[in-house]
């Protein structure tokens, strides 16, 4: 089984929604379950082009689109 999510949000990103996506998406592919996200918006050099791995789970860049706002 695949599953894919996408998040408006950029990944890596230390927030709880996008924490929580991440936490969900981990638990599936410790049970044998091929996730990935697919980051519409990334931040400014917090992704590459390439699919990035964290934990078992493929995060996959598909906009070339920016996020670049300030916290």
């Amino acid at each position: 089984m695949k599953i894919v999510v996408v998040s408006p949000g950029p990944f890596p990103e230390k927030s709880v929604p996008l924490g929580r996506i991440h936490l969900i998406c981990k638990a599936l592919v410790q049970r044998g379950i091929d996730v990935e996200v697919a980051v519409a918006y990334p931040r400014k050099n917090s992704m590459n082009q390439n699919d990035t791995i964290i934990d078992g789970v493929v995060y996959r860049q598909i906009s070339q689109r920016i996020f670049n706002v300030q916290f």
